[in-house]
């Protein structure tokens, strides 16, 4: 019975070594993933920043019209998500672009989500307008908020009728290109 006491015992001793050496090598992981995020933090802010100041200024600098920017951004969000939907893979959309299309035009369907889905961008335009007008001083930022605000106004409007910013959307240049791409014969309104 000693023996058995003494073969649990040591036992024992190595698996809460091993258990302590787990742990510890646990620990030096989530501080080493830890590090990595605090890195990744500011650099998703710079990223956000570049994004928004890169938006506020696309109209201005290729002169073109906002809303024609978020009708561009939209329908290449809406593809994707039109593909989701249909549980296809990019790759193979093409041998399937006629039911894509249909889709996309089904009143009531992915489109009305997808406006849904789309209206919360506005409020993510808002938030960054806000944190550039809450900047000290009159210059680049303030400009670059109103510019947001601009867009979170052009948004909301866009996705308060649905069937209406689908047909937007298929009527864009991209959703052209995409239908030459796949070979598709034009559609009314097309």
């Amino acid at each position: 019975m000693a023996a058995l006491a003494a073969e649990l015992a040591n036992n024992a001793a190595y698996y809460r070594r091993a258990g302590e050496e787990k742990l510890r090598h646990l620990a030096a992981w989530s501080d080493s993933r830890r590090a990595e995020a605090e890195q990744l933090v500011p650099a998703t802010r710079r990223l956000r920043e570049m994004y928004l100041r890169a938006m506020a200024a696309a109209a201005e600098e290729d002169e073109v019209e906002p809303e024609d920017v978020l009708v561009h951004m939209a329908a290449m969000e809406f593809l994707e998500e039109v593909y989701d939907e249909m549980g296809i893979q990019e790759a193979g959309a093409a041998a399937r672009a006629c039911e894509v299309d249909a889709a996309a035009r089904a009143p009531g369907g992915c489109g009305a989500r997808f406006a849904e889905k789309h209206a919360k961008r506005a409020e993510m335009l808002r938030r960054g307008a806000a944190g550039f007008e809450g900047r000290p001083g009159e210059g680049e930022e303030k400009v670059v908020g109103a510019a947001l605000r601009e867009y979170a106004a052009l948004v909301e409007a866009q996705c308060g009728d649905a069937e209406a910013l689908v047909a937007k959307m298929v009527s864009s240049p991209f959703w052209r290109v995409w239908r030459h791409v796949n070979l598709l014969k034009p559609t009314g309104g097309t």
